[in-house]
C-alpha cells in the first residue's frame, strides 16, 4: 500500500526490514520479499511523479577539474521507481575477468566469483522476460544469423549481446504499483526522505531511520534490518551524515567511505562509411529481435587486448541514428517523456510530426515484425560510441559539503575527473575497431576530428559521463579495505545494507543496472533467511 507522509498518521505493522529509496535496487529487493512473510517498509524521498522540490535536493559542490558530468545534476531521479523512470532498459552482465582488481585502489577486487552472480543474472533474465538467448556471441545461431565475419579471425574484441527491455517493463515502479498497492505486507512511504541512521545504545545495530518531509514532519522508524538503496551517491551521503558512531560516517572506520566515486565514460565518435559499404556495416551492427527483446552487438576489448596494451575495460557500439526531427526518433522521445511525465508530454506539435510521418513508421513496423529486424530508418548515420571503464580513485570521492539542503541534510561535494587511462582505453578501443572494420572489407571511418584521432587518440574535451554512478562503499573481504562485505552488509554492523553501484569494486565497461538487481535478489535471499533468526535488535514504534 502507499502512504503520503505529509498526510499519514499510522503504519499497519511494524516493518521487518526497512528499505530506503523505490528505485531499480529498492523495489527490485521488496519484489524478491514479497510473500515471504516479512514486513517491509520502505521510504521514498520523491513522489509518485517528478517533482523539482524533490529534484533540489541533488545539488551539490561540484569538482571536476574540467571534464564534464551531466548524470550528476540528470541523472538521478528521487520518485517513486527512481531511474527506472528513465533508464534505458539495456540488460548486459559483468564478464569475469571485469571482478579483477585491475582497476581498483589498492588491488581490491571483487570479493565474490562470477559463478555466485551468474544464478542471479539466470534468475532476473526469467523475471524480466529476457531468457532464450545468450549474451555472447552464440546469440547470432539462435537468431539464425551470420554476422561471423565479426567475431572470426579477431582477438581484439569478444563479441556480446546487449538485451534491451521492452518499454513497458524499463520503469519497474510503474510495472509493479498496483500488485504493492494490494500487498498488505508493503508499505511504500512517500515523501519520506532518510536523513540520519540512528544507532541509540547499540554500536553495532542501526535501531531506527530518521524520516523528514517537505512540509517539516519527522519520525524515526524502527525495523530489524535496514538497506540503503537511494542510489550510488545519495546511499553514502546517508552513511556520512550518520556519523554518531564515527566522526567519518557510519561504515567510514577504515577512511574508505566515499572514495572512489566513478562513472563510465564515453565518445560520440560518429564514423561515417562509404556508401558501397553500408549492407556490410548493417549486417556487421544491426541489432535484431527475438521475441519482443531487442538484442545489440557490442565489441568488448578482449582479455588479450588489455594485457597487450596496459588499458581498462572498454567497448564499441555502433548505431545508425536517425535524423533527430525523424518519426521514429519524435514517437521513441514522445513514450519516454510519457512514460516519466504522463499525459502531460503530449502536445500537439507531437502529433503533427507523427502524422506526416507515418509511411516511415509502418515500414519500420514491418521491418521489425516480419523481418525480426531493428529498423534503420531511410535518412541515418551510422554512430561510433567508444565507452570505457574508469579506474577507482581515491581522489575521486563524495563527502560533506557546507550548508544543508530544503530538509535540513547536509549538502555534498563530489570530486571527480577524467585521467589518462581512461583516454588511453577509448584510444585503444577506437583504433582496433577501425582495424575490424578495415578487415570486414567495411573500410575506414571518417572520425570527427574533434573527438578522436586515430594517432593523437581521444580528445578529453569531447568525453562525457555516462550516468553510471558507482562506487564509495566499495565491498571487500575485510574491514580494512572497505564499507560493505560480500553480503552487502555494512562492516561491524549487524543489520545495515547497501543495495546500490555504490558497493562496486569495479564496475568493468557494463551498464551497471543489471547487476544492481542482482546483487538486490542475492541480498533479499540473505535477509530471508539472516531474519529468521535475528531478534531483538531495537524496537516498534508504529505510529508517524
Amino acid at each position: 500500500m502507499f502512504i503520503d507522509f505529509e498526510r499519514a498518521t499510522d503504519l499497519p505493522f511494524a516493518p521487518d526490514i526497512c528499505v530506503v529509496g523505490a528505485g531499480i535496487a529498492g523495489l527490485t529487493l521488496v519484489s524478491a520479499l514479497r510473500q515471504t512473510g516479512l514486513k517491509v517498509l520502505v521510504l521514498e524521498g520523491g513522489g509518485l511523479t517528478h517533482e523539482p522540490r524533490s529534484q533540489s535536493l541533488f545539488e551539490s559542490e561540484m569538482d571536476f577539474a574540467g571534464a564534464v558530468n551531466e548524470g550528476v545534476g540528470n541523472g538521478r531521479f528521487r520518485v517513486f521507481g527512481g531511474s527506472g523512470t528513465r533508464w534505458s532498459g539495456k540488460c548486459v552482465p559483468l564478464a569475469a575477468h571485469e571482478l579483477s582488481a585491475g582497476s581498483t585502489i589498492d588491488g581490491v577486487g571483487w570479493p565474490i566469483e562470477i559463478s555466485i552472480l551468474a544464478s542471479y543474472y539466470d534468475q532476473l533474465e526469467a523475471m524480466l522476460g529476457l531468457k532464450g538467448s545468450p549474451f555472447d556471441a552464440r546469440c547470432d545461431q539462435v537468431a539464425r544469423r551470420t554476422t561471423q565475419m565479426l567475431a572470426a579471425d579477431c582477438d581484439a574484441f569478444s563479441v556480446r549481446f546487449e538485451k534491451w527491455l521492452p518499454l513497458p517493463r524499463r520503469d519497474i515502479g510503474r510495472f509493479l504499483h498496483q500488485s504493492l498497492n494490494d500487498d498488505l505486507d508493503v508499505v511504500v512511504l512517500y515523501h519520506a526522505n532518510a536523513v540520519e541512521l540512528v544507532c541509540g545504545d547499540r554500536r553495532d545495530a542501526v535501531t531506527g531511520v530518521r524520516a523528514r518531509s517537505y512540509t517539516g514532519r519527522e519520525r524515526i522508524f524502527a525495523a530489524r534490518h535496514f538497506v540503503i538503496a537511494a542510489g550510488a551517491i545519495e546511499s553514502v551521503r546517508l552513511l556520512l551524515v550518520s556519523h554518531s558512531l564515527h566522526p567519518d560516517g557510519m561504515g567510514g572506520r577504515w577512511k574508505l567511505l566515499g572514495c572512489g566515486f566513478n562513472d563510465h565514460v564515453m565518445l560520440h565518435t560518429a564514423g561515417v562509411v562509404a556508401t558501397d559499404a553500408w549492407p556490410r556495416l548493417r549486417r556487421l551492427a544491426r541489432g535484431f529481435y527475438i521475441g519482443n527483446v531487442l538484442h545489440t552487438p557490442r565489441f568488448e576489448l578482449s582479455q588479450q587486448s588489455k594485457v597487450e596494451e596496459g588499458c581498462l575495460s572498454g567497448y564499441a557500439s555502433i548505431y545508425f541514428q536517425a535524423e533527430p526531427e525523424s518519426a521514429i526518433v519524435k514517437l521513441r522521445t514522445l513514450l519516454e517523456d510519457y512514460r516519466a511525465c504522463g499525459a502531460r508530454a503530449l502536445s500537439r506539435d507531437s502529433y503533427a510530426t507523427l502524422l506526416r510521418g507515418t509511411p516511415d513508421l509502418v515500414a519500420d513496423f514491418l521491418v521489425r515484425k516480419t523481418l525480426g529486424l531493428q529498423p534503420i530508418p531511410s535518412r541515418s548515420r551510422a554512430e561510433v560510441h567508444l565507452v570505457a571503464e574508469q579506474p577507482s580513485r581515491s581522489s575521486a570521492r563524495i563527502r560533506i559539503a557546507e550548508g544543508y539542503d530544503a530538509v535540513g541534510m547536509p549538502r555534498l561535494a563530489l570530486a571527480w575527473q577524467i585521467g589518462d587511462a581512461e583516454l588511453r582505453t577509448l584510444t585503444v578501443v577506437g583504433r582496433r575497431l577501425e582495424a575490424l572494420l578495415r578487415r570486414s572489407r567495411i573500410g575506414a571511418v571518417t572520425w570527427f576530428d574533434e573527438a578522436f584521432d586515430p594517432k593523437e587518440g581521444a580528445r578529453l574535451d569531447r568525453v562525457v559521463d555516462t550516468y553510471h554512478h558507482a562506487g564509495g562503499a566499495r565491498m571487500s573481504a575485510l574491514a580494512r579495505d572497505g564499507v560493505v562485505d560480500a553480503d552487502c552488509r555494512v562492516h561491524d554492523m549487524q543489520n545495515l545494507y547497501l543495495a546500490s553501484a555504490a558497493v562496486f569494486p569495479s564496475g568493468g565497461s557494463t551498464n551497471p543496472t543489471f547487476t544492481i538487481m542482482a546483487l538486490a535478489l542475492r541480498l533479499a535471499e540473505h535477509l530471508q533467511r539472516t531474519t529468521l533468526y535475528v531478534e531483538g535488535i531495537g524496537s516498534y514504534n508504529r505510529s508517524l
